[in-house]
């Protein structure tokens, strides 16, 4: 292959792309490129110049590039050239259209901006030439700069930290001086916990300041620092240096799918709802991508989100999406929306909170005594649903609220929970209310007659196709690599957007992949030269033991607890320091294993209180990544190590609930996990009671089944009590049989 025979060629071809829109003079290429020769000589080695340009990109293959006559010179527009600078501006703009700002397209201009134009490039006796590019730089620079900020500001305004601090990081990098970034990332580092890093950023801010303007911080930074050491609560640091955050991984290949979303959002938006389901195998990243549909949306348009899911594993909960949804509303949303708590009537309330007896606490404020609900049924609890929705929404206002409630794998769902999605689909029609459902009919344990139905929109994602993972090896590596890597991750992913990102990570892990530049990575050595493990469950086993022992430890602990699991209880199971828990959640975190479990989320103007997140960030609910890397979690772990962890878990959600009654199926599902099955039936019992309660019949049956299980393995002990108290629990559970729907036994 032929090469550019001098640096002034090179710099034509690059001038020639940036301006590739506009026939450019030949007179005008010259004097910008020989400005010291005379006019004829200028001309000739523009001449030279491009012919060798054309000769270096015919070698390639590339032989048509050019229209040129006698007196201008362009970039055929006809041929299929991409430059990246046209697709950062491209993305910068529609990231920050006057609409509202698009943090997908934002992300997506992030990631095209590795630094300065031409950075390094120099050519003597240019002196025009170098005039366009510190011009064309610093432009391209401000537009980066307005990038970023967006993105750090939607970031922390929501308080995904994780993300927050790395576009705050690459923000500094552009522009260092600027204690508004300093400031706003002293803040995520105080909402994702880490005290000790807000402090020490703004004594980096401090110091860069008297070395380079010898000036001291203003006051609004000095108060923020201030306020910041007040706050005398313990914080860990994990080292003098942090590691740098792994790989980001760009979401590609989902542009159809995209775009069936904001036609089923469009539809919303002018009062038409209903239900979208969103069907993929696992690992395909259906979650991803209405994730990131929806922070998207809900940035353009005032919106509100609720959010809640069913689970394959985890204990039967009566109408169990609702109940997660609900926890996320009382605890997020209503405290701040004081219009929608006197919207909804107090016999509303009072039956919602049979639904989910923790909001007792929370309720018993707003409740009367002479306000309570004994028991409700299916029906009850779609009206008070539809009650609570209603008054989320304002509909009846000029101007309702667009409301999004996400099911999330919803194929697990029990028939209540079916029915009440039956019921808020019809109520739905003709109002901005969208039911929006993950779902995979791989798993489908028996046929759904709801999902049959055609009045639903079904968008299909499917596996990622070659060139889209091309297209990821493109964000991360140079172009030398680039084909060794995407064939590595081709090969051994086969398109599974979670093999894909395992695969990544897993170069991370090894040092294969490290940190080249802001945004961008370099590849040390061809992959197969460690080839990693072929089974997906080893590839993560293998990423875990990269932790340290207490990480480990902890790790599968939270991966008892469930798919969901609460830093708080994590501490008391693992008796651990608090600070080495906070630790271990933060490189799990920053690992990409584990992320915060967001309940709800709205489009938002308002400042979080940073106490609030700098306690509970870290201190609050997280879930694993993938349901795919609990299960890898798990099942290296003895299983005498697992009944030990299962009665861990126990007795801190005994000694940490106030009212332990409002977690029964918790507490009962790790009493019988850890063979504790005298101490499981009172709490089975209760389960059970409570199933019935709120009408949920299929789930009180399920109960009743492992009740009359549990009682018949402890009588066929020979040692049994005749006198002991889960005798009693069982006899009062049985005189429900009828209620539910079973012979007595």
């Amino acid at each position: 292959m032929r090469s550019f025979e001098s640096r002034k060629a090179r710099a034509l071809l690059g001038y020639l792309a940036y301006n590739r829109e506009d026939p450019l003079s030949r007179d005008h290429l010259a004097s910008l490129l020989w400005s010291e020769r005379t006019d004829e000589s200028a001309r000739r080695n523009l001449r030279q110049a491009l012919y060798n340009v054309r000769s270096v990109l015919a070698s390639s293959g590339d032989r048509r590039l050019f229209v040129a006559d006698q007196t201008t010179i362009q970039i055929d527009p006809a041929i299929d050239c991409w430059v990246d600078v046209d697709e950062f501006r491209a993305s910068a703009r529609r990231g920050l259209a006057a609409e509202g700002n698009d943090p997908g397209q934002l992300v997506a201009a992030a990631r095209l901006y590795r630094g300065d134009l031409l950075a390094g490039f120099y050519l003597k006796d240019c002196v025009e030439f170098e005039e366009w590019l510190l011009a064309t730089q610093e432009q391209l620079r401000e537009e980066a700069i307005q990038v970023f900020r967006t993105l750090v500001s939607t970031y922390l305004r929501r308080g995904e930290t994780h993300l927050g601090v790395r576009y705050a990081k690459r923000l500094l990098a552009i522009d260092p001086l600027s204690e508004e970034s300093h400031r706003n990332l002293m803040q995520l580092y105080l909402m994702a916990g880490r005290r000790t890093r807000a402090l020490a950023q703004y004594e980096h801010l401090r110091n860069l300041l008297r070395q380079e303007l010898g000036v001291e911080p203003l006051e609004e930074s000095t108060d923020l620092y201030r306020s910041i050491l007040l706050q005398a609560y313990p914080e860990p640091d994990s080292g003098e240096d942090e590691e740098p955050a792994g790989p980001l991984i760009p979401m590609v290949g989902r542009k159809a799918a995209f775009h069936q979303l904001e036609d089923a959002w469009q539809d919303i938006l002018d009062g038409k709802g209903g239900l979208t389901l969103v069907v993929g195998e696992a690992g395909v990243g259906k979650t991803r991508l209405v994730k990131s549909f929806l922070d998207t949306a809900t940035t353009k348009r005032h919106a509100l989100v609720l959010r809640g899911g069913c689970y394959s594993t985890a204990p039967q909960i009566p109408y169990q999406p609702f109940s997660e949804l609900l926890a996320g509303t009382f605890a997020d949303v209503l405290p701040d929306d004081e219009q929608a708590l006197n919207r909804l009537s107090r016999q509303a309330l009072a039956e919602l909170a049979l639904l989910t007896p923790e909001l007792a606490p929370f309720l018993r404020e707003i409740l009367d005594d002479s306000v309570a609900a004994e028991e409700t049924d299916e029906a009850g609890v779609v009206t008070s649903l539809i009650a609570l929705l209603s008054a989320l929404t304002n509909e009846d206002s000029e101007a309702p609220v667009p409301l999004v409630v996400l099911l999330e794998d919803l194929q697990w769902a029990d028939q209540s929970s079916l029915t009440v999605v039956e019921g808020l689909i019809t109520w739905a029609h003709e109002r901005p209310v969208w039911i929006l459902a993950t779902f995979n009919r791989s798993e489908l344990p028996s046929p759904q007659p709801l999902l049959e139905d055609d009045a639903h929109r079904t968008i299909l994602v499917e596996r990622l196709e070659p060139q889209h993972v091309e297209a990821v090896a493109e964000a991360l590596v140079d172009l030398e690599v680039r084909p060794a890597l995407s064939g590595f991750l081709w090969n051994r992913s086969q398109g599974l957007p979670l093999a894909l990102a395992e695969l990544i990570n897993y170069l991370w892990d090894e040092g294969i992949l490290v940190p080249a530049q802001p945004g961008q990575w370099e590849l040390r050595r061809d992959p197969e030269t460690t080839p990693p493990p072929d089974k997906l469950s080893s590839l993560i086993h293998l990423r875990i033991q990269r932790l340290p022992t207490s990480g480990r430890r902890l790790l599968a602990l939270a991966a008892i607890q469930g798919n969901r699991f609460e830093a708080g209880i994590l501490q008391l199971a693992g008796e651990e320091h608090l600070a080495v828990v906070e630790v271990c959640i933060q490189l799990a975190l920053e690992k990409w294993l584990i992320r915060q479990f967001p309940r709800s989320w709205s489009y938002s103007g308002r400042q979080r209180d940073l106490v609030l997140w700098a306690r509970g960030a870290r201190r609050g609910s997280f879930e694993f990544a993938h349901r795919a890397i609990r299960d890898a979690t798990l099942e290296f772990v003895n299983p005498l190590r697992r009944h030990s962890m299962h009665r861990q878990v126990a007795a801190a959600l005994l000694s940490s609930h106030s009212n332990p009654n409002s977690i029964p199926e918790h507490i009962a599902f790790h009493h019988l996990a850890s063979g504790e099955i005298e101490q499981a039936l009172p709490w089975i019992a209760e389960s059970a009671r409570k199933a019935l309660r709120v009408g949920a019949l299929s789930v009180a049956r399920h109960y009743y089944s492992q009740a009359a299980r549990a009682a018949k393995r402890l009588e066929s002990d020979e040692n049994g009590d005749p006198q002991a108290p889960w005798r009693r629990h069982w006899l009062a559970l049985r005189e429900f049989s009828a209620r539910i729907g079973v012979a007595d036994r």
